[in-house]
């Protein structure tokens, strides 16, 4: 998976944490970098991970935060260590095409719905964790 993909995950993650990582500051900044990534096309992820990576630069403790919870998850479930373990989205698989995109996919389990592109899938999450009633 290429660093543009995972730090999209990453960033997914971080916004789907509960309890939540990121507080209301992040929140009130959070608008102009969703109007940011709504102007880039579904191919532009090294744009959109570069934008992403700007707007964490604020938070390091968040991010920091975040790594320990990942780490305490993979822990939990009793993964072996990975040199690069996959990323985690709950209900959701990530797909890794050979043509080196990925993709995200509802788990088997949940409802039927088309596989999306990391972009989009985080578009979405940024729109609901913006508007998620505090």
């Amino acid at each position: 998976m290429n660093e543009s993909t995972k730090t999209l995950i990453m960033f997914a993650q971080l916004l789907e944490a509960k309890p939540a990582i990121l507080g209301e500051n992040a929140r009130q900044t959070a608008e102009s970098l969703a109007a940011d990534l709504d102007n880039l096309s579904e191919q532009d992820l090294e744009q959109a991970a570069a934008k992403i990576r700007n707007w964490m630069a604020q938070f390091p403790q968040e991010i920091k935060t975040l790594k320990k919870a990942l780490q305490r998850q993979r822990k939990e479930f009793d993964d072996p260590v990975e040199t690069s373990p996959k990323p985690i989205i709950p209900n959701f698989q990530i797909i890794e095409q050979s043509d080196g995109n990925s993709l995200i996919t509802p788990a088997p389990a949940s409802e039927s719905r088309q596989p999306i592109s990391p972009l989009l899938y985080v578009r979405q999450t940024l729109s609901r964790w913006i508007h998620k009633q505090h």
